[in-house]
């Protein structure tokens, strides 16, 4: 009885490219780093982190479809709404700390959030 371990994940191996192949049969280690870093070409970052290539089965996920009611159009009235429903909430005196707690944040992220957006409309007219 044998038993078979695959240490990569299907889709993850590490593929070597065939200049190296080519180099490690014919000559010393070294004279096959020469050959390759003359011959290779630079890869963007891009490539180097394959952002370009889709995820392998099931890591890959689709992501779910949009509402029909929702529309992202209007950021601006998205905007107030948010200013507007935090607003009411911190008018109030939560009795759970956690949601005081959870508010406050909230409240710190949307001024962090109202600097950026005042910073990128000072930086477009200037």
């Amino acid at each position: 009885m044998s038993v078979r371990i695959q240490y990569t994940i299907p889709g993850w191996e590490p593929a070597l490219p065939a200049a190296r192949l080519n180099a490690t049969e014919s000559g010393s280690a070294f004279d096959a780093k020469l050959r390759e870093s003359a011959t290779a070409s630079p890869e963007s970052w891009h490539e180097l982190l394959r952002l370009g290539r889709p995820q392998p089965g099931e890591f890959h996920l689709t992501p779910p479809p949009r509402p029909a009611a929702l529309s992202y159009s209007d950021v601006d009235e998205s905007r107030r709404r948010w200013h507007g429903l935090l607003g009411r909430r911190l008018s109030e005196q939560p009795s759970d700390p956690k949601v005081a707690g959870m508010l406050t944040m909230l409240a710190q992220l949307q001024e962090g959030e109202d600097a950026v957006a005042a910073r990128t409309m000072m930086d477009s007219r200037g």
